[in-house]
């Protein structure tokens, strides 16, 4: 893995990928990272336009100057694995795990972008957000 400096973060903004005027609003905010959500914020239905947007935006690199991540659905669900895939081609600067609950989802994704041949520089993120994935912590780190 290549390393990077930490680096503090103030401010994140969420934007559901589906809101075409607050994805073209971001780089006049004043925030240090965006995350480009698929996940909670998109319905159903959209889910595939919403990838379709989240590629597009990260690939012409609309953030700007900003960190830009990209919240994809879990792998577990009918569009995680088609996100994760999509997603780790525009080469969004971390692609964030949504419903953590242990090192193996963390694993799983790490396997399917070394598969794939993907830039070791891409961050994984994990959303910590059940009990379980409070008590498995340190495995997850």
């Amino acid at each position: 893995m290549t390393s990077r400096p930490y680096r503090p973060r103030r401010s994140v903004l969420y934007v559901p990928a589906t809101n075409a005027k607050a994805l073209a609003k971001i780089v006049s905010l004043d925030c240090d990272a965006v995350i480009i959500d698929l996940e909670d914020a998109v319905v159903p239905q959209d889910k595939k336009a919403a990838r379709a947007a989240a590629v597009a935006f990260v690939a012409e690199r609309g953030a700007g100057t900003k960190e830009t991540v990209v919240r994809i659905n879990a792998l577990s669900s009918e569009w995680g694995q088609d996100d994760l895939k999509a997603v780790r081609e525009a080469q969004p600067d971390a692609i964030l795990l949504p419903k953590v609950d242990g090192p193996r989802d963390i694993l799983e994704a790490d396997r399917m972008l070394d598969r794939a041949g993907t830039d070791p520089s891409l961050w994984l993120w994990a959303m910590i957000e059940t009990p379980r994935a409070m008590l498995n912590l340190g495995a997850i780190a």
